[in-house]
């Protein structure tokens, strides 16, 4: 088999490879040095995950021959066929079901084998059909697309797209300006030590179908569009195992105003909303802490395929009958909560009408008593005009700005003076390795003194212009502050006593629609 030359030639010319390089094939060369040997018996092994329907024909599946015993296991039904070939070689009688033994223990070492060798099993389509490629990356060396942003908390390693050991919550790492709609989205995941990957996806200004990847359940969760307006919502939610150190493919479908996500025939979430049906310009991956490894990134458009008006129904069944994950009451509280609040919103006039008195109630609030009311958002906007007034016409500031920027500068130079081979690396690689190097120099005499100078430079553009520098726990302390001396206002306790009278009333309404949402809230607030 040609999955043979690779050990052999390894084995012939005596090289050394990585230890974790996953090797498919047995070495040859004992045949090939006496080829009237005759070799020990091996099991011989085929892997054909291909997309349903494919240009190509065929199905979708795998095989493994020992001896005279051949298994066939088709992926998307999760049948077996099992042919005894030294009676039937043409393979024309399948005899599984009176061996049944015989078909557990090829089917083990089938499964055996394709995780020695990583051999990925992506889910066949669908809802849809893929058409042309928006972006197909394998980061291959040398051949990572330049569309991703890097920063030092992803990199390019082996051939895969991985989280490097800088901390950051929720390090993103996207793609520049992608334009799409109707798509399939594949891509390699494998957990690390992380426990948490999301693939995001946005319209201009908004997020819109986000996939979230837990290592016991995955779900999809479409998002917030104040100018219609709508509301989170989860749809679905799949029990799942996804051990460590394993790859998984996850095959996301977003044609019109519905999505599926699946990893296998069994394991999927599908859901359907009317912000999905939105043209998109962002498309990332988010991961919650260090420790995760994706691979085979695939943007590919789609259309609808005819067949899934009849299917449709079956996939909204099978999710519906489901057992229900186990999470903890608090985030089933939150979850049903806000499927709660955008169905109502969607469908109730009723509760439309408390929604719109409550959000009103709330405007009066922050037009009367803005510094109790704002949002952090509201608070920060002027500070940010007044930032961009200084950077166009106060001279001292920006002669700051300067040198601050200079001073950064040297500091960045005296990095690359001490790794001048950064600046042959690619972008995959060189935001991270432009950070391992800086904590290396970051003790030498001449970084220090350079870090103070800048230090100064900072601290001198706070005490000068010290507005620029409010913190959120600042804001949120002097909110705090002006509440407490407005306690004694009736003017002021009359307002927020009808917003919590009209807040109750949008309560006790979800809740008499919903009466496990109403326990659930018993058992967390009472």
């Amino acid at each position: 088999m040609n999955t043979d030359f690779f050990p052999t030639l390894v084995k012939a010319c005596n090289l050394k490879i990585s230890t974790n390089h996953q090797t498919d094939g047995a070495n040859m060369l004992p045949h090939w040095k006496n080829p009237s040997a005759t070799g020990s018996a091996r099991d011989l092994h085929w892997h054909y995950p291909l997309d349903s329907p494919h240009f190509l024909g065929g199905v979708s599946s795998g095989a493994i021959r020992s001896g005279n015993w051949k298994l066939i296991e088709f992926f998307e039904t999760g049948k077996f066929e099992l042919f005894n070939l030294q009676q039937d070689l043409g393979e024309s009688k399948d005899v599984a079901e009176n061996y049944p033994l015989v078909v557990q223990s090829l089917s083990s070492r089938l499964q055996q084998w394709r995780h020695q060798v990583g051999a990925r099993t992506a889910s066949g389509l669908k809802m849809s059909r893929s058409g042309s490629a928006i972006l197909e990356d394998a980061f291959s060396e040398g051949l990572v697309s330049d569309r991703w942003f890097f920063q030092k908390y992803w990199a390019v390693e082996n051939g895969e797209l991985v989280r490097t050991e800088f901390e950051k919550p929720n390090a993103r790492i996207f793609i520049k300006k992608p334009e799409y709609k109707d798509v399939v989205v594949k891509f390699d995941f494998q957990f690390r030590g992380a426990g948490d990957i999301r693939f995001l996806t946005g319209t201009p200004g908004k997020y819109n179908v986000v996939v979230h990847i837990h290592r016991n359940r995955f779900f999809i969760q479409t998002a917030a569009d104040q100018s219609v307006p709508f509301f989170p919502a989860i749809h679905g939610m799949c029990k799942a195992n996804f051990k460590e150190n394993q790859w998984y493919t996850m095959t996301v479908e977003i044609v019109g105003d519905e999505v599926i996500a699946h990893v296998d025939r069994d394991l999927f979430v599908i859901g359907q909303h009317p912000i999905i049906d939105r043209d998109r310009n962002y498309f990332a991956f988010q991961v919650d802490k260090t420790g995760v490894a994706l691979d085979n990134v695939q943007l590919l458009q789609a259309q609808r395929q005819k067949q899934w008006e009849y299917q449709r129904s079956g996939y909204v069944a099978r999710q519906e009958r489901r057992t229900p994950v186990r999470i903890e009451a608090k985030e089933r509280y939150e979850m049903l909560k806000m499927n709660v609040h955008d169905k109502l919103y969607r469908t109730d006039e009723k509760y439309r009408s408390l929604v719109h008195a409550l959000d009103s109630q709330k405007l009066k609030q922050h037009e009367l008593y803005p510094e109790v009311f704002s949002t952090i958002k509201q608070v920060l906007k002027p500070i940010d005009a007044y930032r961009r007034e200084l950077q166009e016409n106060d001279q001292g500031y920006k002669d700051i700005q300067q040198q601050i920027n200079k001073a950064k500068q040297a500091l960045k130079d005296y990095v690359l003076s001490k790794n001048p081979q950064l600046t042959e690396l690619k972008t995959s690689a060189y935001e991270a390795e432009f950070e391992k190097t800086r904590l290396k120099v970051a003790a030498d005499a001449e970084y220090q003194r350079l870090e103070r100078h800048l230090g100064e430079l900072e601290r001198q553009l706070e005490e000068e212009y010290p507005k620029l520098y409010i913190t959120n726990s600042q804001i949120l302390a002097e909110q705090k502050k002006a509440r407490l001396e407005l306690k004694t206002d009736p003017q002021f306790m009359a307002l927020i006593k009808v917003t919590g009278d009209l807040a109750r009333s949008e309560l006790d309404y979800r809740h008499a629609t919903n009466p496990e949402l109403k326990e659930l809230w018993k058992e967390l607030f009472q």
